[in-house]
């Protein structure tokens, strides 16, 4: 069983930290002097393995992999530390990206070829998340960048990548515009604010609101976006806003916030969050009796998350854009996957990372070349991409065309919701 990667993650990153300007570094840019080959393009293969590429999710029709023993170094900057309601998901990101490197180099679909994966702590910085990008693509010299947990970090830092000419797949931003920063930029989480304000309208007035109150991180790009499309979506619904209420993701007690919903009179409640906040939040709204129906956020259903809220979150809906429930794709296989080796369970997190690092071994088969130009063609030209959201491809704005599914919390399981769909608190 593989560990959870939350201690390889932090060795990882020491042993990157200690070989930046090492002369014996072998997982730096000296491998680069060592080896001049290691990042060249390889030459195409005539003979791909196409079964081990289909059943591992690359495109039905792939028949290329790079053929010569090459090394494509791939930089993966993800939040990693810092507040625990964003470090988690990095942490997340960064243990499926490894499981599905592991399925990757199982399965033979790369031929001589191996994946080499340098991780970068953003920490939820900007400054942080530019620096260690320079650092990835001058020092480290890599092919590509597969990576980003929070929105900011990669608006700051992307646009490095981009002028590098490096094909970028942003794996946990969710916020629009991502894909505008360069035409190399794909993405996995799809623009989750469309999701929300497409489906709150339907449910508020499935549970026969006249009126919400909001509550959402302030100092996230990602939340602000989510928040302000749903307010503006329940108010073209005609859903009346009583009270808007924001927290930071360094926060911790929330009643002030609540108390205001509460004496608001608000029908409904509108949480645009992260994970790592969402039991401090439930738990303090049941302790002072504010007991109205709930709209949360995507992560809402993570393993931790009800551990921590339990009876808390009874009844609380949200849109997510993956759900263990999906049976299509490869997601039946992940859901085991992170189950029985990394002893968790699976949310869109690991889904984001998962996918993130099969979907470009599955553009570095079909190139048959680490060129980074070939994998961003290659990127455009994957077909029923079979992955961890289910079967997906990009349209036209490098955007995965996943669609959402709406989700209920009942005594402390996850089950789909439908207008149909009972609960009782």
């Amino acid at each position: 069983m593989i560990a959870r990667r939350v201690v390889g993650a932090l060795a990882a990153l020491m042993l990157v930290t200690t070989a930046c300007g090492s002369d014996d570094d072998s997982s730096s840019s000296s491998a680069d002097d060592e080896n001049p080959a290691a990042s060249e393009p390889v030459e195409e293969s005539a003979e791909a393995d196409d079964t081990a590429s289909t059943a591992d999710g690359a495109s039905a029709d792939s028949d290329a992999e790079p053929s010569e023993a090459t090394v494509v170094r791939v930089g993966v900057p993800l939040d990693l530390s810092g507040p625990a309601a964003i470090s988690n998901i990095g942490l997340s990101e960064l243990s499926a990206m490894e499981l599905a490197l592991e399925e990757v180099t199982a399965s033979g679909m790369l031929g001589e070829t191996t994946i080499e994966m340098i991780p970068i702590d953003t920490k939820g910085d900007k400054q942080e998340a530019v620096a260690g990008v320079l650092k990835l693509i001058e020092q480290d010299d890599v092919d590509a960048i597969v990576g980003f947990t929070l929105t900011p970090s990669f608006l700051a830092a992307g646009p490095q990548a981009v002028e590098a000419g490096l094909p970028v797949i942003a794996v946990g931003v969710a916020a629009p515009g991502i894909t505008e920063v360069g035409d190399n930029v794909f993405r996995i989480i799809p623009q989750v604010s469309s999701l929300y304000a497409a489906n709150d309208a339907m449910i508020a007035e499935t549970l026969g609101a006249t009126s919400a109150a909001y509550l959402y991180t302030s100092d996230s790009e990602t939340t602000v976006g989510i928040h302000e499309a749903r307010l503006a979506a329940l108010e073209d619904a005609g859903i009346e806003t009583k009270s808007v209420q924001s927290n930071t993701t360094a926060d911790t007690d929330f009643r002030a916030q609540l108390t205001e919903i509460q004496n608001s009179g608000a029908d409904i409640m509108v949480i645009s969050g992260f994970p790592g906040q969402f039991a401090g939040q439930f738990l303090q709204a049941e302790e002072i009796g504010l007991d109205i129906p709930v709209l949360s956020t995507d992560g809402s259903g993570r393993n931790e998350v009800l551990d921590q809220a339990g009876s808390a979150m009874q009844c609380v809906i949200y849109t997510a854009s993956w759900a263990a429930q999906n049976e299509t794709g490869r997601n039946p296989h992940f859901v085991e996957a992170v189950q029985t080796e990394l002893d968790d369970e699976a949310d869109l997190y690991y889904a984001a990372g998962y996918d993130g690092m099969w979907m470009f071994s599955t553009a570095l088969a079909d190139a048959g070349s680490a060129d980074p130009d070939a994998i961003v063609e290659a990127l455009n030209n994957i077909t029923d991409f079979e992955g961890a959201f289910g079967v997906y491809e990009y349209d036209d704005n490098r955007e995965p065309d996943i669609s959402g599914i709406n989700l209920q919390i009942q005594d402390n399981e996850v089950i789909p919701w439908t207008p149909d769909t009972q609960c009782e608190r």
